[in-house]
Formats: structure tokens, sequence, C-alpha cells
């Protein structure tokens, strides 16, 4: 594994998304795990 990226977040659908967007078009060779967390 390369890279974890934690997220938290709390009732924010669009920032999200574009923070989910960001993590992946920017590291697209690295072998990655993401957590979500809705908070």
């Amino acid at each position: 594994m390369d890279l974890s990226v934690v997220i938290v977040s709390y009732n924010t659908h669009g920032l999200l998304e574009d923070c989910l967007r960001s993590v992946f078009s920017h590291t697209p060779k690295l072998q990655m795990e993401v957590f979500v967390v809705d908070n």
C-alpha cells in the first residue's frame, strides 16, 4: 500500500465528491485505500 487517505465528512456531499475526484485524479499510479467517515 502506497497511500492511505482518511476523509471525515458531515453533510457535505458536493465537497466530498470534489475531494474524492481530486484524490483519484492526482494519484493514478499509486496503490491506495480511501476511508470516508460520515461523522
